[in-house]
């Protein structure tokens, strides 16, 4: 064998254990790019303030925001340390913008950024607010709040909420809400809404989506839901005056009390409302009269509505 191959191999053997050192000893890093190549640290740090009246998030992370038995605030962070500030009661959670690659080499996971915020049980906050700076997903549970505002790049959860005002100020992609009451509900999102077992019944809201729309056991006074090229479905909600739904390339499904009223209005789909079905007609109403009505309409797509079984 020759010299430099023996020397080549007896290298390959030293890089080999030299590896298994690194690895055991946590030498592989996930590394991310911004500005040029980082190693990833590994950020935690939790924090009990005395008392959180309002929040305020501004971060690239994502935030659970829960009831429990005492106030904290758990940050972990593999980017950066976020800034956490408690001022008589008003806690703003904020970090530098701005996006960045992660490089793991499928060898080690990538740190996940998120804050939890945890309320003493029975508190009821002033606010919760967060503008465009908000680029984590948010999901806030089992909390009463008197105002809520949030207008973020991520998906938003609700679940178990009670606000005092109006909920019209809520712009996310994905958005999930059970459980949810408010006087009436305003909602932008670019990605599905999914709504089950909600009340905004003290006046009228407004759905605005460029993917599909899932209303289940919902109160409403009145309102409208509009969709880009998605399906719509409502089943079984409670609906005091009228709702207006419109789509302009999906289906729309419809499950209602036989006593609404419902005009149906297609410019290229199948009509069925109740008992009466057509492929050819474009436009069906029945109960005209009716204190509570649905007005469907798309430009291609089907409309079904059943009776409540």
């Amino acid at each position: 064998m020759k010299k430099t191959v023996k020397i080549g191999f007896l290298l390959l053997i030293l890089g080999i254990i030299l590896a298994i050192l690194g690895i055991a000893n946590n030498g592989i890093q996930t590394v991310y790019w911004k500005n040029g190549f980082h190693v990833q640290h590994r950020y935690v740090e939790t924090s009990h303030p005395s008392k959180i009246e309002s929040i305020t998030l501004q971060t690239g992370s994502d935030v659970v925001i829960q009831s429990g038995d005492r106030n904290s605030v758990k940050v972990v962070s593999g980017l950066q340390k976020l800034t956490v500030e408690v001022n008589d009661g008003h806690l703003t959670v904020r970090s530098s913008s701005g996006s960045y690659q992660t490089f793991n080499f499928q060898l080690t996971r990538a740190i996940h950024d998120t804050t939890v915020i945890t309320v003493a049980r029975g508190t009821k906050l002033s606010e919760i607010k967060a503008d465009s700076q908000q680029e984590g997903d948010v999901r806030i549970s089992n909390l009463a709040v008197k105002s809520l505002a949030l207008q973020i790049h991520g998906d938003l959860n609700l679940n178990q909420l009670t606000v005092d005002d109006p909920l019209t100020d809520l712009t996310a992609e994905n958005t999930s809400l059970t459980k949810v009451t408010a006087p009436s509900l305003g909602l932008k999102s670019d990605g599905d809404v999914h709504i089950d077992q909600s009340k905004f019944d003290q006046a009228a809201s407004s759905i605005e989506s460029n993917d599909d729309v899932t209303m289940r056991q919902t109160q409403l006074k009145s309102g409208q839901i509009n969709t880009v090229d998605s399906d719509v479905s409502l089943a079984n909600n409670q609906l005091a005056q009228q709702l207006a739904v419109k789509t302009t390339d999906g289906d729309i499904h419809v499950t209602a009390d036989r006593n609404v009223g419902v005009n149906a209005s297609t410019t290229d789909g199948d009509l069925t409302v109740f008992d009466w079905h057509s492929d050819e007609t474009n436009n069906y109403q029945t109960q005209p009269k009716a204190s509570q009505q649905y007005q469907l309409t798309t430009t291609d797509g089907d409309i079904n509505v059943r009776a409540t079984s």
